[in-house]
Formats: C-alpha cells, structure tokens, sequence
C-alpha cells in the first residue's frame, strides 16, 4: 500500500502516544507480586493497536515485531508468569526498538542492525515459558539487546577499569602553562552552561570522565587535553537558544531545530579564536556528524570525522537517552540506552569507539558508579 507523507506522520504520531500509554502501563505494574489487570489490560490494548495501525497500512515488519511483544503481554495476562523487573525491561525495549522500525519503514531512517528477527525468536520463546523460566528467557534479551550484560550481572573482579591512566582535569600542569589555565576556565564555562538547562545538571563532568576512560581504551589516540576542552566545550553554543525551546517538550519546529543544529557551529566559532584549540574546535564542529554522512551540520562521513568527535557523539547521546532530556520525560534504563546506542553501530556510531563505550558501561556497572 502507498502510503502518503501525511498518513507516515500520522502513523508515527499514534506510535509515539501509544508508547507513552505502555511505559505507564509498565510503571504501574508491581513486579513479583500479584499484577494489576487494569494495567495489563491498558498494556495489552496499546500494544494491539500499534499492530492494528501497521496492519491497515502494510507495515509488515512492524505487524510481526508487535505480534511477538503481545504474545508476551498476552502470557502475563494469563498468568503463565508474572511481569517480574527483567520482563517489564524487554517488554520496554520492545517497544524502544519498534519505534525504530517504524522510523526506519516510514522514513526510510538507516540503523546498524535492529536484530529483528533473532529478537521476534526470543520474544516468542519467552511468551511460551512457566514461572521462573521467564526470567531465563528474558536475559537472553538483555544480553542481546544490552550488548552482552543483563542490569543485574555480578560483578567480575577479573574486570576493572582501575588501571586506566586518566587526565585529571582538577590538577594543574607543573609549568601552568597557559593550556592548563585554558582548561580550567572551559571548565568553568561547562558548569555556567549546564544551568541553562534543568535537563543538564552535573552532565558534563560525568561525559567528562567517561570520554577520556573511552579514549584510553582505545590507547588515547585522541590528545587528553583537546578532548577535554571539546567535552567542556561541545554545548557552549546552546547558550545562545531561548530557554523555550531548550525546554519544549512538544515536538520543534523546523525554525527551532535549525536553531538548535547552529549550536556546534557556535561552539566552533567560540573555540576556534582561542589559539592552541583548532583540533577540539574540530570535534565541537562534528560531534553531530554521523558516520554515513546524514549528520549535520557539514554531512561529512566516517573517512573526516575527527576520532575526539566520534568519541563525543556517542557520549553525549547517551547521556542525553539516560537522564532525559525536554522531550524525555522519563528516565530510561542503563540497558534500553545501550541498546539504542548499538542499534545505529555503522550509521550514527563507528562500530570500534561503541565497541571500547560498551567496555567502559560494563565496568561502570560491576563497579556500581553507574
């Protein structure tokens, strides 16, 4: 069926409000005791009628994907198991994963690998367990979706991060020289730029700390100080959009978002008249580039993007996903960011710097700090 660009935001649009349904249906929902119907039920119906919505227009891989995910509602509302934390988790990247699917078959949006047919396989094998074995099956999704760890792995104390020889941004150069005192100033410039937005508190120091520990693991290609002063750096643009939009929750205008797309722009301008900056200014200028040359605000691909850039790109997303943003009421779980993170391995992301990311959140999570 051909489908108009109207009825495509139509679609999408119904989705979008019927995920919002779902996840308070999962909120409601009291794991390991007895389950609440009503919120099964609300469940259950958001569900079908996403399936319904893709059936009147065609969108077969959607219909299938769906049908596996309510397979699995449809067990827990008959009390084959009950919606225990790990289930209410894959039911959630389901539905995470179905929006990029519907992304993808609406408007043509390219993703690494949406795993679709071994996550439909997994889904259909844990709507068919008893009891405990859906806790089984629902690791497997995890580890799958959440690149090789379920959220409540033991810690492995073969596997630490202690060793790592990170830049300590607090610490002066013996010489102060005038790069060190240039930091320090980015730095305080980082803490200004964080309260312009209630979304932002404490966010650069964290995306600090994990770009120089993502760096080091890949043997610190990129140099620690340039690297720090783009991660300082790489929003400073965005003190320059009104708090209004920052903060609007409805979906942004046109005019809006290439207001917000200026922002690396800015970011470059204000860095590049510093001297002794030109390579970190390179990285605030890219770090929304993407690696089929679909970002902004250039369009350059895997072969220009600076590696620092790529570093900040996959940093800043995110932290954006995890701690929500004005668009994202709702904080979303260590294993759902990661797996949206992966999911564009080869399109947004370069498959080695989310290789030596998913290493780095694994130690986080066995340490605890995460």
């Amino acid at each position: 069926m051909d489908i108009d660009g109207e009825m495509r935001v139509e679609i999408l649009d119904a989705f979008l409000d019927l995920s919002l349904e779902i996840e308070t249906a999962l909120d409601g929902l009291n794991s390991g005791e007895e389950e609440d119907e009503q919120d099964i039920n609300a469940l259950f119906r958001a569900v079908h009628t996403i399936k319904g919505n893709a059936a009147i227009v065609g969108l077969e891989s959607v219909m299938h994907f769906t049908h596996s995910i309510e397979e699995v509602i449809e067990s827990i509302r008959m009390k084959r198991f009950v919606a225990s934390h790990a289930v209410i988790d894959v039911i959630q990247l389901g539905i995470d994963r179905l929006r990029d699917i519907h992304q993808r078959d609406l408007f043509d949006q390219s993703y690494g690998n949406l795993q679709e047919e071994e996550l439909i396989a997994l889904y259909t094998n844990l709507s068919l367990t008893k009891g405990d074995e859906a806790d089984q099956e629902s690791h497997k999704i995890l580890r799958l979706v959440g690149v090789g760890f379920a959220h409540d792995a033991e810690p492995d104390a073969s596997d630490s991060t202690a060793d790592l020889l990170l830049y300590d941004s607090s610490a002066s150069s013996p010489d102060h020289s005038k790069q060190a005192f240039d930091l320090l100033f980015f730095r305080e410039l980082s803490q200004q730029t964080d309260q312009h937005c209630i979304y932002w508190e404490g966010r650069t120091e964290q995306s600090h700390d994990w770009a120089q520990k993502l760096n080091a693991i890949n043997g610190s290609p990129v140099d620690i100080n340039q690297l720090s002063a783009a991660v300082y750096l790489h929003d400073i643009g965005m003190s320059f959009i009104p708090h209004h939009i920052l903060e609007k929750k409805e979906r942004l205008t046109i005019d809006e978002l290439a207001q917000m797309r200026q922002h690396s722009v800015w970011g470059y301008n204000y860095l590049i008249r510093i001297e002794g900056w030109a390579p970190a200014a390179s990285m605030i200028l890219e770090h929304h580039e993407r690696i089929d040359g679909k970002g902004y605000p250039i369009g350059i691909d895997d072969k220009v993007i600076h590696d620092g850039a790529k570093i900040l790109a996959i940093i800043d997303s995110f932290f954006s996903i995890l701690n929500g943003r004005a668009d994202r009421e709702k904080r979303k779980t260590v294993v759902r960011a990661m797996s949206e993170i992966n999911s564009r391995v080869g399109t947004q992301f370069d498959q080695e710097w989310v290789k030596a990311f998913n290493e780095v959140v694994r130690n986080e999570l066995k340490e605890g700090t995460l």
